[in-house]
């Protein structure tokens, strides 16, 4: 979202770059992640009248219950890892120029994301993979599970992505994005600034 304001509203600033981004928001976020932890852990464990017991055996305990590591969960960590990379070197860095100078200029992060979300869609996912590729992964590992009766065919399956997205989200903000960019293409945005001036 502020990628997308930062060209709408300073065009003329260029590429404002992941990495540049990540720089600013990361401190922030650390620092405020700090704040509300020390606030929840004054008022509730330091200054609470009653001690809140810790058991590091339930903790344990649903370590040992993830088990290892699927073919599922290895493909959307390289998915994921790849998507962060392109992320981060898609705009100009100091001295680099970027991957979209280079390749496609008009491309953001959100066709970025899309584009790497999409494979999914159709990467097989473990119990359908051949049998000489499940016993190099480990066949313990190509054990796919979904919820719902039937056994899932791909990594992403549509039916499950269908019934578990929060399509009312979807529309909220893409509804809001579309008004708002009605308002300032038509005018309306600077006519109300200009009656509230």
């Amino acid at each position: 979202i502020f990628m997308s304001q930062f060209s709408d509203f300073w065009p003329e600033q260029g590429s404002f770059s992941f990495a540049t981004f990540m720089l600013c928001a990361v401190p922030l976020s650390a620092m405020l992640l700090c704040i509300v932890w020390l606030g929840f852990v004054s008022v509730f464990v330091w200054a609470g009248k009653d001690r809140i017991p810790v058991d590091q055996g339930v903790f344990e305990e649903m370590r040992l219950k993830l088990g290892k590591l699927t073919y599922e969960q290895m493909v959307v960590t390289a998915d994921l890892l790849l998507l962060v990379v392109l992320w981060f070197t898609g705009s100009r860095i100091n001295d680099f120029p970027g991957w979209r100078s280079v390749a496609f200029e008009d491309m953001n992060s959100s066709a970025v994301g899309l584009a790497l979300t999409l494979p999914l869609f159709f990467v097989p996912c473990g119990a359908r993979l051949p049998r000489v590729v499940q016993q190099c992964i480990g066949e313990d590992r190509c054990l796919s599970q979904a919820p719902g009766p039937m056994a899932p065919r791909n990594i992403l399956d549509w039916a499950a992505v269908k019934d578990g997205f929060r399509w009312e989200i979807l529309f909220v903000f893409g509804g809001g994005a579309i008004i708002a960019d009605g308002t300032v293409r038509s005018g309306l945005a600077a006519w109300v600034a200009e009656q509230l001036a």
